[in-house]
């Protein structure tokens, strides 16, 4: 999506994200059958080891 290799410490933002980036983002993880993912939390975990670490604590609530 932002056509550079992202590692699990990278920071979206600082890799080129940004809000209209995100959106396509969320839109590809519910395509691709993942449980849907707020846009806050990619914005208080921009980087995909805090974001799936978020993820995880949010599904396990739920």
């Amino acid at each position: 999506m932002l056509g550079v290799p992202v590692g699990l410490d990278e920071n979206f933002f600082e890799l080129g994200g940004n809000s209209l980036y995100a959106v396509r983002l969320a839109a590809e993880v519910r395509k691709r059958g993942i449980p849907a993912m707020p846009l806050r939390d990619l914005y208080r975990n921009p980087t995909v080891r805090s974001l799936a670490a978020a993820l995880d604590r949010n599904s396990s609530t739920h």
